[in-house]
């Protein structure tokens, strides 16, 4: 697979709750054909990363560096970076629990909405469902995930 490498500065705009971001150069992602929600993977200064591209507008585009990768690298905004990067053609996993999973199963119309549906809205839906404790509640939230689904609501 193709991958590019580009050296970048590592960006924090002012701000309470502002995510620390890597841009893309923008002759890369227009001749990598890249665009908000492609998924890419590669590496930050050598460590592992795996994100879906954010789009700032106008054509420019950035991925988020989490405090992990910025900790095991050991830079923050400012500090240059080398990144490299690819295509992911494989979407995240999501763990989808076993009565969801159930359920899905006896509704061939929900399960084709869910299987359609972007990878953070059914990680949403199964992290509802499992992170219920009593049985009643499972039940009860699988149900309503089932119904929102067949109408194609997210959660």
């Amino acid at each position: 697979m193709t991958h590019w490498d580009f050296e970048t500065k590592l960006v924090r705009p002012e701000g309470v709750g502002t995510w620390t971001f890597t841009p893309i150069p923008p002759e890369l992602a227009k001749k990598a054909e890249i665009h908000a929600r492609t998924r890419v993977k590669g590496t930050i200064d050598g460590v592992p990363v795996s994100s879906s591209v954010l789009s700032q507008g106008g054509g420019n585009y950035f991925i988020v560096v989490k405090k992990s990768v910025r900790d095991a690298v050991g830079k923050s905004a400012g500090d240059r970076v080398l990144v490299r990067m690819e295509l992911d053609a494989n979407p995240p996993a999501v763990h989808v629990p076993p009565e969801l999973a159930s359920a899905l199963g006896r509704s061939p119309h929900a399960k084709t909405t869910f299987e359609k549906l972007a990878p953070s809205h059914r990680k949403a839906y199964a992290q509802w469902v499992d992170e219920a404790k009593l049985p009643e509640t499972r039940a009860r939230r699988v149900a309503k995930a089932l119904e929102m689904i067949a109408a194609g609501k997210h959660l």
